[in-house]
């Protein structure tokens, strides 16, 4: 999928293939109002359609109001999602009340992970997930990758699996020449078993949703190894 930029605050998420805009994602800023469950928070709210009436399915922001005040190298951010169902014949609710956490850390050899935990895979078993930064000397066009944590399951090999790409697209002189027009920001390319739908749709939700976390900490500054150094000392 292609994450578009559009004007007031509207970003769309569209296939990669046909360019059909699937779902409307709207970026809030730090210290704008904007609706439940964000509020003030700074972040985004995915719509499930492409308008801004469509049903809330997830936000991703700030985890708290003045953040960048309070705690400016803070490296929490916080997921919110519908909450799950607490029998298997009740539907879930589709109020967004849900909170998922997801950390910045540092690794060794200069590394930069973001870590969170969801459910996952039809026995709905709590999972950990890691975006790890893509060193220089890999793939340019790459810059995160999510890795599938190692667990009892024997798909998953000891290394861990990839399931995911995240990648920043340049600003095209087109764009800049025209700046009304929707701008292609990253492409998130689900694969192995997150494109299988053997993780289930929370947790591709869920990923969806980092994608977006992190390309805006990433104009924030706050996915820097620097950065998140600061935050752990």
């Amino acid at each position: 999928m292609i994450m578009h930029a559009g004007w007031s605050k509207s970003f769309t998420i569209n296939d990669a293939k046909s360019n059909e805009v699937l779902y409307l994602a709207e970026f809030h800023p730090f210290g704008w109002f904007c609706p439940k469950p964000l509020g003030a928070r700074g972040g985004f709210i995915l719509h499930n359609g492409v308008a801004r009436k469509d049903p809330i399915l997830a936000a991703a922001g700030d985890v708290t109001v003045f953040e960048q005040k309070v705690n400016p190298f803070g490296n929490e951010s916080n997921i919110l999602l519908p909450p799950l169902p607490k029998k298997d014949n009740v539907k879930a609710s589709t109020t967004v009340s849900q909170t998922e956490t997801m950390i910045g850390k540092s690794t060794p050899n200069n590394g930069v992970a973001f870590q969170f935990s969801i459910e996952a895979g039809r026995s709905m078993r709590r999972e950990k997930f890691e975006w790890r930064k893509v060193s220089e000397g890999g793939n340019e066009s790459v810059a995160w990758e999510l890795m599938r944590h190692p667990s009892a399951s024997r798909r998953v090999p000891p290394e861990g699996e990839i399931i995911a790409k995240l990648s920043w697209l340049p600003t095209s002189l087109v764009n800049v020449a025209n700046p009304l027009s929707p701008k292609p920001i990253f492409t998130l390319q689900l694969m192995n078993s997150l494109e299988s739908g053997l993780l289930g749709e929370r947790c591709i939700l869920t990923v969806v949703m980092t994608a977006l976390r992190l390309w805006h900490l990433r104009i924030k500054g706050k996915d820097k190894r620097s950065y998140i150094r600061i935050g752990e000392k």
